[in-house]
C-alpha cells in the first residue's frame, strides 16, 4: 500500500500537466476535480485561446451504440 501512496502524487501531477499543455483537452468526465482544475487552468491562462471539449454524452452514446463497428 505505501508504494501506491508514493506514486500517487506525482502521476497526478504529470497528468495534469500533460492535459494542462496539450494542444486541446477533451473532459470525458466532468464531475472529475482534475477535469474541472484543468479545463479552469486552460481557460484562464490562456485568455481563452486553449480549447476545451465537453462532450455531449448522451449524443456520443447514440452514436456510438448505432454503430457497432468503429474505425
Amino acid at each position: 500500500m505505501a508504494m501506491i501512496t508514493i506514486f500517487t502524487a506525482p502521476m497526478a501531477a504529470l497528468d495534469f500537466i500533460a492535459c494542462a499543455t496539450a494542444d486541446v483537452f477533451a473532459m470525458t468526465d466532468s464531475g472529475s476535480q482534475l477535469s474541472s482544475l484543468v479545463s479552469g487552468f486552460r481557460t484562464y491562462y490562456s485568455g481563452g485561446h486553449a480549447p476545451n471539449l465537453r462532450p455531449n454524452k448522451k449524443r456520443l452514446a447514440t452514436i456510438l451504440s448505432e454503430n457497432v463497428i468503429i474505425g
